[in-house]
């Protein structure tokens, strides 16, 4: 049987009242809302008590992802139709292409994935590392740092970071990735 973690705090599911969660969360029964799928157990429980008036209808947190993922929270959440939003709080991204897959699906049914992922720094992949065991900023098969003319002619440094997704049978079918303006943190 799949399972989330080990190292997580579980999850709250508001619509059905339904909680697999060793403490007190804040989180009120509405009938739609926002789901967070969390990493980090203590962020998650922070955010349980936010009153920014964040309707917030499920909580999930995958810890050290050693048989289910984010990505698998993802494909669940999608599912239900009282999910307005996912919020996601990552150290790392267990299987890129199904990512990919799930992300895909959100955009198609419309709804909208917002993600923080921590220790894109030297320092932050060791504190990630040192938490969950996850190989932050170390997952991208190709991460290179470049100057690059910006159209108003001043230079800029940007990070370039991509990997490879294939197909089931191991063959590239596409490269996915971004470039991040990093100038800021270079000068």
């Amino acid at each position: 049987m799949p399972f989330f973690g080990p190292n997580c705090y579980g999850f709250v599911n508001t619509f059905d009242r339904v909680a697999l969660w060793p403490d007190e969360h804040g989180l009120a029964r509405h009938p739609r809302g926002a789901a967070i799928v969390s990493q980090s157990g203590n962020v998650a429980v922070n955010l349980t008590f936010q009153q920014r008036g964040l309707r917030l209808g499920s909580m999930i947190t995958v810890g050290n992802q050693a048989s289910l993922g984010t990505e698998d929270a993802i494909a669940a959440l999608l599912a239900d139709e009282r999910i307005t939003s996912i919020g996601l709080f990552l150290e790392a991204v267990r299987d890129a292409q199904q990512f990919a897959v799930v992300a895909t699906s959100a955009r198609e049914r419309g709804v909208p994935l917002v993600a923080l992922q921590t220790g894109r720094s030297e320092a932050g992949a060791l504190i990630a590392n040192s938490h969950t065991g996850s190989m932050s900023g170390r997952a991208a098969a190709y991460d290179v740092e470049f100057r690059m003319r910006h159209r108003d002619g001043s230079w800029h440094w940007i990070l370039a970071r991509a990997d490879l997704l294939r197909d089931t049978t191991g063959r590239p079918v596409r490269m996915m990735g971004c470039h991040i303006d990093i100038t800021g943190r270079k000068e």
